[in-house]
């Protein structure tokens, strides 16, 4: 297991369990969905930096290192284009292992170079780097370098503004040499002449007043220093050029001049009199595409070289991995999820998430209210049936009643972790038990303990119940000999032959047996009655030295010898619990014997969660199945279908046909106040309105006449024509009107620059009472349940109140206009929580979006 382990390890050693830091939010990865082979990854954007993918997995969450995981791998590079991937889950998955977790590992670059120089050490052809760094007062430089060429001026670093020099080191023939200012300000170190086959350390330091060149010499590449001489100079200053420093040449006015021939091992500069921290910390390097150049630790980017040849390098030492702080994703068993994509014309169109291996029931709630994640809230609840592994949407019919009695609809997936659980699991055959066993996946080692329910089939000869066998040494947690118990540890003859307790066949044992380096005990206590009472049975312990610690898994019904199953018992297993590692408190495993989902008799672990198969040619036998209750997935995605997905500006009909039934009788103690706008004057269309007859039993809250203004109650003569207020249709109005026996009123508000200033009103007392029987129509007339006099018009708001029994107003429409979760143009009534759509043909146009807010109070304006 710790094999994947070593070898990555050899690959990012020590800063590989380090998180590494980073200036800029690196690139992420995350996991979208697990499948029943496959894990879907996700990454973010590339941010210039190249990226290794790996997987950690195990029985455990090993965390955001990867040190803690049992196994790892580098599965390879990620592009830059690179947006998802899909990857093979490990082998094991949803059994042996249960977690696993995705990397991006990173490293500022792929390989440390010995040095860098130029491509030739005779005649240097266009190799230099732009350090960005400026050249002036107070800057400092410490490098280490070998100079391959001292013929003529080499400059290893520095600038030239017209004659004068700002020059941190170059070699003049056989001297070293800094400059300053003045072409004569030059510090010649005759005294330390070049050498050709050592490495220097050169020290400069470059300040008005104070020019100062130390040079410290290795004869062995760096592992020990000698002083080679100092110089000083007290040029005055001061110098601030405009001019970055080149490294290995000089940059003259902006161009390249007397290349280097030299080797760079390491290069700081210091700026501004600063002298403790460096501006640029440069390192030859290759990057992640092979390129040799120079990797600044202080601002991590890399500088490469600006000439036309290409430079020369040293030895290259590949770079450590590091891991990337926030890329990681957890993926445990997550459930299969269910989403509402849309609903439209009576049904809900549902997407299922990736399968997972288990299976599902789809299940719907739904009521007057939104009953959440638990299906108990819900006034009622169907099962509409199986979800197919290969299933990815389904359309489904809304419940009766949708957008009326039934506001909320809620989709469930229902999942059971199998699906009966059995009396037991045993042999196919009790007297010749024939290739039925299960690998435990639990080492054989000191500190285990198992503790099982069980009945014996058959006592003659060796039967091994849990056990592994390394050649002739047995490490057997439970065994029958002959008519006696046994345990055995170690050597062939340290075995624990209960002989003062033997088998009974037809009785059940519960079985407690702890092997640990010099004790092993065996405690056993038997059931007559199935379980329901148990009577102690005997004990044995042992001595036997230690430690034990084979690389073999314990299996069941049979002993593991050497990967080969031997000893096949002849038992009944109804419950078996192993603990390790001395950890007697917690298992690691809690076998119960099970019906998988396809019906499958194997055995299921409580503490993992996954299925554990027969490894046999043969079918186990197994008791009574009792049936596993679905229950509700954890994460499985629900939706509310009936809350708006954003708020529109208006609706708008088109004088055609359009028209919405409002639900609201016409009758006397109605009130409206509606914001709208005209987009016609033509002809004599309702806003609002319903009518008996097109001549009499007028009820319209608002309406037009030519280009008038006007409401109707009872006969055609009982009209309001605001004559005095004309409509245009370029401006938006606020009608404000109440019908009432004996008192009805129209008073309009028109907006301007952006403020509601008063138009006009009317009112008359046309006797009533009046109840036309029937609803409003918005955007028409309503006669006698006909939609006439069609409008075109902008709706913004509305609102509907009518007189209770106590003659008190109460609001019973608040309308908006939203879109629905299916994407058409409606009107949201924030008091019945309930869609108005259009009754006519095609869609209402829709005003601009703005995002939804269920938080705004119902009452008055």
């Amino acid at each position: 297991m710790k094999t994947i382990v070593s070898r990555l390890m050899s690959i990012v050693p020590a800063a590989l369990v380090a998180l590494h830091a980073t200036s800029a939010a690196a690139r992420t990865v995350s996991v979208a969905s697990v499948g029943e082979t496959g894990a879907a990854l996700l990454f973010g954007d590339a941010d210039g930096k190249a990226y290794q993918l790996a997987v950690c997995y195990g029985d455990e969450d090993g965390g955001a290192t990867t040190a803690g995981w049992d196994t790892c791998e580098i599965l390879g590079a990620i592009g830059a284009a690179e947006t998802s991937r899909t990857v093979a889950l490990p082998a094991g998955w949803g059994s042996t292992v249960t977690h696993l977790r995705y990397f991006l590992l990173t490293r500022p670059y792929a390989a440390d170079l010995e040095f860098i120089g130029t491509s030739n050490k005779n005649t240097p052809a266009g190799v230099y780097f732009d350090s960005g760094v400026k050249a002036r007062d107070g800057t400092r430089m410490v490098a280490e370098l070998m100079v391959y060429s001292d013929s003529g001026n080499k400059e290893f670093c520095g600038t030239q503004k017209g004659s004068d020099y700002f020059r941190l080191y170059g070699v003049n023939g056989t001297g070293q040499r800094l400059g300053y200012c003045g072409s004569g300000a030059s510090i010649n170190g005759s005294s330390y002449p070049i050498d050709k086959t050592s490495l220097f350390k050169i020290t400069t330091t470059l300040a008005a007043g104070s020019q100062s060149i130390s040079c410290q010499k290795s004869t062995n590449g760096g592992s020990s220093w000698s002083s080679y001489g100092s110089r000083t100079d007290t040029q005055a200053g001061p110098v601030d050029w405009n001019l970055n420093l080149f490294i290995l040449a000089i940059n003259h006015d902006g161009v390249a001049e007397y290349e280097a021939a030299m080797k760079l091992y390491a290069l700081a500069l210091y700026s501004d009199g600063n002298y403790t921290t460096p501006v640029r910390d440069f390192v030859p390097v290759l990057d992640e595409n092979g390129v040799a150049c120079l990797y600044d630790k202080m601002t991590g980017g890399f500088f490469y070289n600006q000439g036309t040849s290409n430079p020369t390098q040293g030895t290259a030492t590949a770079k450590a991995y590091d891991v990337v702080a926030a890329s990681s994703a957890t993926v445990t068993s997550a459930p299969r999820s269910v989403t509402v994509l849309s609903t439209s014309g009576g049904s809900a169109t549902l997407a299922f998430g990736a399968a997972d291996g288990k299976a599902y029931q789809l299940a719907v709630c739904y009521g007057d209210e939104d009953g959440g994640a638990d299906t108990n809230a819900w006034d009622s609840f169907e099962i509409l049936g199986a979800v197919g592994a290969a299933e990815t949407s389904r359309a489904v019919a809304l419940p009766a009643g949708w957008g009326g009695a039934v506001k909320y609809v809620r989709y469930f997936l229902l999942s059971r972790t199998y699906a009966a659980g059995l009396e037991f699991i045993g042999t196919d055959s009790k007297n010749t038990p024939a290739h039925v066993f299960f690998d435990s996946g639990v080492k054989a080692k000191d500190g285990t303990k198992m503790v099982a329910e069980l009945m014996v089939y058959s006592d003659s000869g060796n039967k091994e119940f849990c056990g592994a066998q390394n050649g002739s040494d047995v490490f057997r947690l439970y065994g029958v000999n002959g008519k006696t118990q046994r345990l055995g540890y170690c050597g062939s003859g340290a075995t624990i032959n209960a002989s003062s307790y033997p088998i009974d066949k037809t009785s059940r044992f519960k079985i407690t047996t702890t092997l640990d380096a010099g004790s092993q005990s065996i405690s056993c206590q038997k059931s007559t009655n199935g379980g329901s009472t148990w009577s102690s049975y005997g004990s044995r312990t042992d001595t036997q030295a230690g430690p034990v610690d084979w690389d073999l898994n314990l299996y069941i019904l049979a002993a593991n010898s050497n990967g080969a199953a031997i000893a096949e018992a002849a038992m009944k297993l109804y419950t078996l619990a192993l603990y390790s590692d001395g950890d007697y408190t917690t298992p690691v495993r809690d076998f119960v014997p099970v019906l998988d989902e396809n019906g499958v008799a194997c055995l299921y672990d409580k503490v993992t969660g996954g299925f554990f198969y027969n490894q046999g040619a043969s079918n186990p036998t197994h008791g009574t199945a009792t049936t596993k209750a679905l229950s509700v997935a954890s994460s499985s995605e629900t939706a509310d279908c009936n809350v708006p997905v954003a708020r529109l500006a208006y609706v708008q009909s088109d004088g055609a046909d359009d028209f919405l039934n409002l639900g609201v009788i016409a009758r006397d103690g109605t009130k409206m106040v509606a914001e709208m706008e005209w987009l016609s004057t033509s002809g004599a269309p309702v806003f609002c309105g319903a009518a008996t007859n097109t001549s009499n039993g007028l009820f319209w809250l608002y309406g037009r006449n030519s280009t008038t203004q006007r409401m109707g109650y009872l006969g055609d003569a009982a009209t309001i024509n605001g004559s005095s207020y004309p409509v245009a249709s370029d401006e938006k109005y606020r009608i404000t009107t109440t019908l009432d026996a004996g008192a009805q009123t129209v008073a309009c508000e028109r907006q301007i620059d952006g403020a509601w200033a008063t138009y006009g009103s009317r009112s008359t007392d046309t006797s009533g009472p009046l109840d036309t029987g029937l609803p409003l129509y918005l955007f028409a007339d309503n006669v006698n349940g006909t939609a006439e006099a069609f409008s075109k018009a902008r709706l913004y708001s509305l609102k509907l109140w009518q007189k209770d029994g106590n003659g008190d107003y109460q609001l019973v429409r608040y309308l908006v206009p939203a879109k629905t979760p299916d994407g058409e143009a409606a009107l949201w009534d924030r008091v019945g929580e309930i869609w108005f759509r259009n009754g006519g043909t095609g869609a209402l146009s829709a005003g601009a979006e703005s995002p939804w807010s269920s938080g705004l109070v119902i009452g008055f304006w």
